[in-house]
């Protein structure tokens, strides 16, 4: 994927680059903006999920902000 293609597909889906991050995941934004310049190569994985976005077919579950999969911060167990 070209930056050109990644950037239109931004753009047509009205998004910016902080939530496009969330989106994919991607944890350093200036990432994405490394994609969007062309100064970085975008990964086979991101670029799948970004035609997936094009076409609409990205999982609702990709828009969901991130579960924090750490655990419980207390300590407790439930038990």
């Amino acid at each position: 994927m070209t930056p050109a293609d990644f950037n239109c597909i931004r753009h047509s889906q009205g998004l910016s680059i902080a939530q496009i991050a969330r989106i994919l995941r991607v944890a350093d934004r200036s990432t994405v903006h490394r994609w969007a310049t062309g100064e970085r190569n975008i990964s086979g994985p991101a670029s799948i999920l970004l035609e997936m976005l094009d076409r609409g077919e990205l999982p609702e579950r990709y828009f969901a902000p991130p579960r924090d999969t750490r655990g419980d911060s207390d300590g407790d167990d439930g038990a």
